[in-house]
């Protein structure tokens, strides 16, 4: 008679034979099997642990890598940060020392330029760049503009007029500017110069008191007018003093 003992597996439909010892007891042998399978559950699951713990260790020694680079890194864009700044800052008081020294300069220029082109030096007459030449009557820092024994006066509508000469009139007088560099240009026409109009430095330009937007223009045969401020040729004076003779 067969005293072997069938065993299922669990979740499977196989089944475990387990045959008599040499006395025919199968009870014998399951323990030996069960003995068996304990030292071999026991080598798999120590496998399974030192496995977990060499990735472990494996894992956190990462971590602690990654921390002590990102420290390093963070100490050296520290470090160069700092070295860029002191770099720069002392670039930019060079620079700025520089800059003081051309201002510096610049100012001393400008200075001497305001007592040779100064808008207090007094003018008998100014010829403009198309050859017109026009006599003027000194009125403390303006002028009234002589022509056929009148004078040039702005009236309402800023139309140009010929009246009597009269000091105390606002129409009549009229400020002469030395535009001698590129801020002075500016200002009067609102725009930058070309270097031709550089070239042509320094020149003058005959400015309304009565508004200070319009400025004398020679149109040749035609005449005289006050348009507003540009920089065309007829517009462009030079100022003789009494000692100085017109050329044409």
């Amino acid at each position: 008679m067969d005293k072997s003992i069938s065993i299922q597996t669990y979740n499977s439909n196989q089944s475990i034979v387990i045959p008599p010892d040499a006395n025919g007891n199968s009870q014998n042998n399951i323990g030996e099997m069960i003995t068996d399978l304990d030292k071999r559950r026991s080598n798999k699951t120590k496998k399974y642990n030192d496995k977990v713990l060499y990735l472990q260790d494996k894992y956190y020694n990462h971590q602690n890598d990654d921390a002590k680079l990102k420290q390093f890194l963070d100490n050296e864009i520290a470090k160069q940060i700092q070295n860029d700044s002191i770099y720069f800052n002392q670039y930019q008081n060079k620079q700025n020392n520089q800059i003081n020294s051309l201002l510096g300069q610049i100012n001393e220029l400008q200075a001497i330029e305001r007592k040779l082109y100064g808008d207090d030096m007094k003018y008998s007459s100014v010829k403009s760049f198309k050859g017109k030449t026009l006599t003027l009557t000194p009125v403390n820092k303006d002028y009234l503009i002589n022509v056929n024994n009148n004078c040039l006066h702005i009236g309402n509508n800023d139309q140009l007029k010929l009246k009597i000469c009269n000091p105390n009139s606002v129409g009549q007088k009229f400020k002469i500017v030395t535009v001698y560099d590129t801020n002075t240009f500016y200002s009067i026409f609102n725009i930058l110069p070309k270097q031709e109009e550089i070239d042509q430095f320094p020149f003058n330009v005959v400015v309304s008191k009565a508004n200070n937007k319009l400025c004398l223009m020679d149109n040749n045969e035609y005449g005289v007018s006050v348009n507003k401020c540009s920089s065309l040729d007829g517009q462009k004076w030079l100022g003789l003093k009494s000692s100085e003779k017109c050329i044409s």
